[in-house]
C-alpha cells in the first residue's frame, strides 16, 4: 500500500507540485513571479546560486496582495 500522497513512498510529480503552488499562491503572487520561482525550484539541482530564489520567496508582507 502506498503512503499518503506527497509522502516519501508516494511523492507528488513536478506537475502536481506546480499545480498546488499555483493554487496556493494565485492571490498573493503575480504570475511572472511564480513562473520564475517554479523555474528555479524545478532546476534546483543545477542551480549554483540560490540568491534570486531566496529574494523571490522572502518578500516583505506589505508587498503581498493580501490587503494588509
Amino acid at each position: 500500500m502506498a503512503g499518503p500522497r506527497g509522502g516519501p513512498t508516494n511523492p507528488l510529480s513536478d506537475a502536481d507540485i506546480v499545480t498546488k503552488s499555483r493554487t496556493l499562491t494565485a492571490d498573493v503572487t503575480p504570475p511572472t513571479t511564480w513562473r520564475r520561482i517554479e523555474s528555479l525550484v524545478l532546476g534546483l539541482d543545477d542551480l549554483d546560486d540560490v540568491t534570486e530564489l531566496v529574494e523571490l520567496l522572502a518578500r516583505p508582507a506589505h508587498s503581498l496582495n493580501i490587503g494588509l
